[in-house]
């Protein structure tokens, strides 16, 4: 249902979908995990990638309140930046 990891901390429960990909994400995987967040009830859908989102990606995670992490994000996470 457009996700790859459910998860829970402090009772917020996470949709997270995850790319592993060398192009440009589009919008296909924020409709994707946003659609399983209303599926699995959950309160935050997530994109994390190691690439990056087009402005088309990015304009409508904003609108719809979905997270994109993309790899900055993700090395920062692990500590590599």
């Amino acid at each position: 249902q457009g996700v790859d990891v459910l998860a829970t901390k402090d009772g917020v429960k996470y949709a997270i979908q995850c790319k592993n990909y060398s192009t440009v994400l589009s919008n296909k995987p924020v409709q994707e995990v946003l659609a399983g967040k209303f599926f699995y009830n959950c309160h935050v859908a997530v994109v994390m990638t190691n690439s990056t989102f087009t402005p088309g990606a990015q304009e409508l995670a904003k609108a719809t309140g979905v997270l994109l992490w993309d790899r900055t994000v993700v090395q920062e996470m692990m500590g590599k930046k």
